[in-house]
């Protein structure tokens, strides 16, 4: 009775082992190989799930081996991220900051070439502007992106406020 149990469980666990693992990657190379949103799986299917995996288990990783994502040359991964992002999924982005304490007494310069208050600006924000951006989720096993026609606000100034050089 023992021995046929014994039995049981190591024909269950080999064909968990040797059987499945193989006929998921073989469903997961059949479904990237017919999708049409990503070159990268569709030409490699199981190196680009690969990548996008160790992508995604990137922040952990360089948590305590690698380089901080504010270092690397010639771009930093933030700086690399913020213009990825900016400009395939046209999402509204925070300003490259400071890491001074801005809170404490002093004087802080702000860099500008051409400073104007807020009340001298004039801005126009017609007519809007159609483009496409694209939408998407990005799970560890799956990641899926559609472009989606939109209209954007322009954020342009006015002739009489154009600076001539």
């Amino acid at each position: 009775m023992l021995h046929n149990f014994a039995l049981t469980i190591l024909v269950s666990l080999a064909f968990i082992v040797i059987i499945v693992p193989p006929i998921v990657f073989l469903v997961l190379y059949f479904i990237d190989k017919r999708q049409s949103q990503h070159s990268i799986l569709r030409n490699f299917p199981l190196l680009g799930r690969i990548r996008y995996v160790f992508e995604m288990m990137g922040p952990e990783l360089r948590q305590y081996m690698f380089d901080s994502d504010n270092e690397g040359k010639p771009f930093s991964r933030m700086d690399f991220q913020n213009i990825v992002i900016a400009g395939k999924y046209m999402k509204t982005l925070i300003a490259f900051g400071s890491k001074r304490d801005f809170d404490k007494p002093g004087w802080y310069l702000r860099n500008s070439m051409f400073p104007k208050l807020a009340e001298e600006m004039h801005v126009v924000c017609d007519p809007k502007i159609k483009t496409k951006r694209y939408v998407g989720t990005e799970g560890l096993f799956s990641r899926k992106e559609h472009l989606e026609e939109i209209e954007v606000q322009p954020w342009l100034l006015k002739e009489e406020d154009a600076i001539i050089i």
